[in-house]
């Protein structure tokens, strides 16, 4: 207790020193004497803006102070809300601190009260004001809406200071924790008097450090307008530089001027004439060094044409192969034709087969419907004979052996029949046995074929790749040649231009040294104009940057001129060195004269490699047609194999109607035999019934005769 209780005092003590402290602040001249005004800076106000429309506090007037509520629970609960609250942000209070909870369990954010512009002290969903208690409240006034916004963008955006905020997080820090320390113990009463008055103390110091950043925000602006007078004044010395610059730069050029016009009247004179002979000497050095390499080069190309001619024999070799593979592809295609015709005979042949087994198939349908009829026949005629043997057996018959006579005759005539129809039966079953075995070694012999024709067709396949690509090596060692030879021609002709500029006379050609020469200079001159350009877009990105980069850019400036200067006086020492040289004039036209023999030797090898080259693209031309005919050939080839198989596929799928179409004779010759079978039994059972005919005529006769007998006795 005792130490909890010396632990609230020096804090007391503290928070009264900081209370003085700010007292003496509060007096100071500089600082509007304005206790209860509460001005919110932009950047919080800007982050109040950000709040979710969905939380709707009443409007509150920013420069209002609230007094204590008579709830003394509400403000030990702020109390202890803003003690345990996080720390405030040095430089931006936008970002949500952590949530504090009090004692019961309502979430307490200090952050809102720093994070709000125009609702400086407004209740917040789920929060209660943090210095709700601390003074007296006014009557709210409204501020409309629409005036927020349009008074924050009238305000630059302004960074917080946050040593004095700094100082009162570490305050209630410590406050906080002495506080928590000391409520378990001390009284509900002493500590809530004590906190309102804690409040109230931290209320007016919370204004006067408000106040204080209100005048840090002033100096900020003080600070602002001297930096924009800077920059107003960096702005002039800037446009002073550039003025300077533009002064400075106005002799070099007339300078250079001048130079220029030296050159002018030194180009006229005399003296530029050793010059002038001198780069004739240099360039028949450098021509002769040409002309031996050129030689060289013929050489090479001599030895390059040689190599060519041996590979257009080659090439010629391989037309003639290729000649003679066409011949023999041009034969083998001729025996395919032959093999498709022989092939489209047997197809027509086989059609003729199979139009006679399908008339075969009619007749032997329309011979096996009349051997219904007849079988029905003789069901029918069998019926009536049953008819008349009841007749017989119940009727006195008189013309037993006519009947009888009859009956063996049919009986004989059905067994006739019934041999008639075994023969046709075997007949037509050694005709489909027949057709059989023809069909299988037509399908073997096709299936041979096709297998002779795929080989070939894979032999054919294999040629046309290995002449592909064949062909490919001489596309490309054509397309070698020919980028060869134009290099030969570029080089050619670039010896015989520098030939042609040689056959001017030495008086014209120092005359154009001399204007080569004053070429360079005005080019050396342009390339000195446009570095000027740049240094002067250089000078004007230094006008955007600050002062240290502009006097760094400055000191490069000079260090240019002065390379520039150098490179003007190397141009005076060797305009007065080329007015020192002389060049032997006849030693110049004899290395011309010879120069101009080379080029015309060059020239006609040029011809000759060019007539070279056209034969070998007539000859790529011939091989290129070649292996299109080829090609075309092929494609036909296999456009009839295509044909030969479709057709194959249609014989098949004939056959196999045929096999169907066999099938159902084979079970209706099956029936038949069934049907023969039948008929037989009933012959046997007819015959039977004639034989018992037999007995009952005989018995009757017997009757009739023992009849008569009595009557002759009687």
């Amino acid at each position: 207790m005792a130490d909890k209780a010396e632990k609230i005092a020096a804090a007391r003590k503290k928070l009264k020193q900081y209370q003085a402290r700010q007292k003496d602040r509060d007096y100071d001249p500089h600082q509007s004497q304005e206790p209860c005004t509460e001005p919110t800076p932009p950047d919080i106000g800007q982050a109040a803006a950000a709040l979710p429309s969905q939380q709707q506090s009443p409007p509150s007037p920013t420069n209002t102070c609230y007094t204590n509520s008579s709830n003394p629970q509400i403000g030990t609960r702020h109390q202890d809300d803003f003690l345990n609250g996080a720390s405030f942000s040095s430089v931006d209070l936008a970002p949500a601190p952590k949530p504090s909870t009090s004692t019961d369990g309502t979430a307490v954010s200090i952050a809102n009260y720093f994070n709000s512009s125009t609702y400086s002290f407004a209740h917040q969903p789920g929060a209660v004001d943090l210095f709700e208690n601390v003074e007296p409240k006014l009557a709210p006034v409204p501020v409309p809406a629409a005036q927020m916004p349009l008074v924050e963008a009238s305000r630059p955006p302004e960074p917080p200071v946050d040593a004095s905020l700094y100082n009162i997080n570490k305050l209630s820090d410590e406050i906080g924790n002495l506080i928590a320390n000391a409520n378990a113990d001390l009284g509900p009463q002493n500590t809530i008097l004590e906190l309102e008055s804690e409040k109230a103390d931290l209320a007016r110091q919370l204004n006067a450090e408000k106040l204080e950043n209100d005048e840090l925000r002033l100096r900020l602006r003080n600070h602002q307008s001297v930096v924009d007078e800077l920059r107003i004044e960096n702005d002039k010395l800037r446009l002073e530089n550039s003025t300077r610059l533009t002064v400075e730069m106005g002799p070099l050029q007339d300078q250079l001027q001048m130079q220029i016009q030296a050159v002018g009247v030194l180009v006229g004179e005399k003296a530029e004439l050793t010059a002038s002979l001198s780069k004739c000497k240099s360039l028949l050095q450098e021509r002769t060094a040409e002309t031996n390499e050129l030689q060289y080069r013929l050489k090479d190309t001599n030895a390059t044409v040689q190599k060519l001619q041996g590979e257009l024999a080659e090439a010629a070799s391989h037309g003639q192969r290729y000649e003679q593979l066409e011949q023999t592809i041009a034969s083998q295609v001729g025996e395919y034709q032959r093999e498709a015709e022989r092939f489209r005979k047997l197809y027509e042949d086989l059609q003729e087969d199979i139009a006679e087994l399908r008339q075969k198939l009619t007749v032997r349908n329309e011979e096996y419907q009349a051997a219904q009829q007849t079988l029905e026949q003789t069901r029918s005629e069998l019926g009536i004979a049953k008819i008349r043997i009841d007749q017989l057996t119940t009727d006195d018959g008189q013309d037993f052996n006519a009947k009888i006579e009859s009956l063996t005759q049919q009986n004989l005539i059905k067994a006739q029949q019934i041999k008639d129809l075994q023969e046709v039966i075997k007949q037509i079953g050694t005709e489909r046995d027949q057709s059989s075995q023809q069909y299988q070694n037509y399908v073997l012999h096709l299936n041979k074929e096709i297998s002779n024709l795929a080989e070939k067709i894979q032999e054919l396949t294999d040629e046309n790749n290995r002449l592909s690509k064949s062909e490919e090596t001489a596309v490309r060692f054509a397309n070698e040649l020919e980028r060869q030879i134009q290099q030969q021609m570029q080089k050619q002709q670039s010896v015989y231009e520098a030939q042609q500029d040689a056959k001017v006379e030495p008086s014209e050609g120092a005359d154009s040294q001399l204007r080569e020469e004053y070429e360079r200079l005005k080019a050396e001159l342009d390339a000195l104009r446009t570095n000027y350009d740049k240094l002067n877009r250089e000078k004007q990105e230094l006008m955007n940057g600050n002062v240290s980069k502009e006097e760094q850019q400055k000191s490069d400036y000079e260090t240019q001129v002065k390379e520039y200067e150098e490179q003007i006086a190397q141009l005076q020492l060797t305009v007065e060195r080329l007015q020192l040289d002389k060049p032997d004039v006849a030693k110049l036209l004899a290395e011309i004269e010879s120069g101009r023999v080379g080029a015309s030797r060059a020239v006609t090898q040029n011809q000759e490699l060019k007539y070279q080259l056209e034969e070998m693209q007539r000859a790529f031309v011939q091989i290129s047609n070649d292996k299109l005919n080829l090609t075309d050939k092929l494609q036909t080839e296999l456009h009839l194999g295509k044909e030969m198989k479709a057709n194959y596929g249609n014989l098949e799928s004939e056959l196999g109607a045929i096999r169907e179409k066999l099938h159902y004779k084979d079970e209706e010759m099956i029936r038949l035999t069934h049907e023969n079978t039948e008929l037989n039994k009933q012959i046997y059972q007819q015959n039977q019934e004639i034989d018992r005919l037999r007995y009952y005529e005989s018995r009757s006769n017997d009757a009739a005769t023992l009849q008569r007998e009595l009557e002759l006795q009687k």
